[in-house]
């Protein structure tokens, strides 16, 4: 019995406590927290959110002090500067030895490799997207295998000032 002695006072104590520790317990969910990129916005010290690491914003490109679309790619998103590789392509029981490059794709049209970059003026340009050889070969067809940076121009690039 001596044993049981405590075990008993500490069963007894937790059935005293159990309705006050009830109804200190709150079952109702709490409210949805803000996203972290709005946190605090508005506030000039308040955190960015972090970049999109396929696009670059008309924000970004605005922001930025990059004389060309290379440069800001090269400095915002330098993954997406792969250099021109070679690959090796099965044809048949043949190897053959195929260039493959990353292409620039400007408002729809093919305009070239990444050299094109440097070509299209950096006030005109609204967006910037990479796609990975996955999705460049679903959208484009299989010369995209290394993937596509596509140039979305400003809406209002074309209107007088």
């Amino acid at each position: 019995m001596r044993n049981t002695l405590p075990v008993l006072a500490s069963f007894a104590a937790a059935l005293v406590l159990a309705p006050s520790l009830a109804a200190q317990t709150d079952t109702t969910p709490a409210p949805p927290r803000p996203a972290t990129a709005t946190a605090g916005a508005g506030r000039p010290d308040a955190p960015r959110p972090r970049p999109n690491r396929n696009l670059i914003t008309a924000q970004e490109i605005a922001e930025h002090p990059s004389r060309d679309l290379y440069e800001l790619v090269r400095s915002l998103r330098p993954a997406w500067l792969r250099e021109d590789v070679a690959t090796t392509s099965n044809m048949g029981s043949e190897s053959m030895f195929v260039s493959a490059r990353l292409v620039v794709m400007h408002d729809g049209l093919r305009i070239g490799g990444l050299e094109e970059l440097r070509r299209i003026p950096i006030e005109r340009v609204g967006e910037v997207r990479y796609l990975d050889g996955r999705d460049a070969v679903a959208r484009y067809g299989g010369e995209f295998r290394l993937g596509a940076i596509v140039v979305t121009s400003r809406r209002d690039a074309d209107k007088p000032d």
